[in-house]
């Protein structure tokens, strides 16, 4: 999530929720959302200010991940109101700079398993 007067720019963007592979399950995020007929709940943090936000939901597609700069990236951006949140100060990041093209979560071989996978990126917000 970003701010939307950042208009998504420089360090304005903090991780709200992630999901690799669902170990209990035995089944990807991808497979749960498909599962849910496209859907996946997520909580908005109420320690964040008040205000209108970009959110931006990304799935990223391993199955050609194993070759370095295969991986597929599936972004999409809404805009939201946040009301009744009570302050607070997520870390913040560039979104030009989340991800390496050789971190564990980006050049992956899902032959290795999914419970091996590393999510990349930065750390969930947690107030």
């Amino acid at each position: 999530m970003a701010p939307l007067e950042s208009n998504g720019l420089g360090n304005s963007w903090f991780k709200i929720y992630e999901q690799g592979f669902n170990v209990e399950r035995n089944m990807w995020c991808t497979d749960i959302v498909r599962e849910n007929h496209g859907k996946l709940s997520v909580m908005i943090p109420t320690k964040i200010s008040n205000g209108e936000y970009i959110l931006r939901p990304e799935m990223i597609a391993l199955h050609n991940a194993r070759r370095l700069g295969e991986a597929q990236f599936y972004p999409s951006c809404v805009q939201l109101s946040v009301t009744g949140a009570t302050g607070g100060s997520p870390k913040m990041y560039s979104i030009d700079k989340l991800y390496s093209p050789t971190e564990p979560g980006i050049l992956f071989d899902k032959k290795n398993g999914g419970a091996s996978y590393v999510i990349p990126g930065p750390p969930v917000y947690s107030p």
